[in-house]
């Protein structure tokens, strides 16, 4: 596992090869680095490209649902639900794409059940057709998991995220002392070298420090 303070490290000795005496925060360079991976990432996931061989997907097991009263949700089609089960934390930031948020699959915990994700005028268009029963759909807003018309307290999720960590703080204390350059640093093991090359050169560009030719993302695709 490459950590986020691994990856810090690496571009640091890089710029550290071209000026020595050049001082960059570690939190600058880590939000570069994520950005690059994040603008790689998306592009990937519009054009419909398969990520599941890049060593990056989240699972997140037995994600907890709690039971939200319809007449508080502010979705109008929801209101109507017989029942209606919201995550009950935010799931990390993800992917915002028409292949479904960077979500891949919501199943039961047995894996028997899919969700299927729904927008809202497709809801609303089972409701008046009557097309509700039997129906395992999901719908993400403001990156909560909502469940209509279901009681299902505890689901599997796996989806694509530059941000694992956030939903494993879930009803921790908010002073928690986790070292975040401990976690994991989200990006398909073959483009490791390459997304440092990229930070090296942006952060480079940004402190007037001359670097290389620009790395190739897609050069080992």
């Amino acid at each position: 596992m490459l950590t986020k303070g691994d990856f810090v490290s690496r571009v640091i000795n890089g710029l550290n090869s071209l000026n020595k005496d050049q001082r960059i925060s570690r939190r600058y360079i880590l939000h570069v680095g994520q950005n690059i991976v994040r603008d790689f990432l998306g592009k990937r996931i519009t054009e419909g490209l398969l990520l599941k061989d890049l060593n990056i997907v989240t699972n997140i097991d037995c994600l907890e649902m709690v039971s939200f009263d319809t007449v508080k949700c502010d979705i109008i089609e929801f209101k109507r639900c017989k029942s209606l089960m919201r995550s009950k934390c935010k799931l990390p930031e993800l992917f915002g794409s028409m292949f479904g948020a960077s979500i891949i699959s919501v199943t039961s915990l047995d894996d028997m059940t899919e969700f299927k994700p729904i927008t809202l005028k497709q809801f609303r268009r089972n409701v008046e057709r009557e097309e509700i029963k039997d129906l395992y759909e999901y719908y993400v807003k403001d990156n909560y998991l909502y469940l209509p018309n279901s009681s299902v307290r505890r689901v599997n999720v796996e989806l694509i995220t530059l941000y694992p960590e956030d939903v494993m703080s879930c009803g921790k204390d908010e002073n928690d002392c986790t070292d975040v350059y401990e976690t994991e640093f989200i990006v398909p093991s073959k483009f490791i070298d390459n997304v440092v090359k990229a930070t090296i050169q942006e952060v480079a560009f940004k402190k007037q420090i001359p670097t290389d030719e620009n790395p190739n993302l897609d050069s080992q695709t």
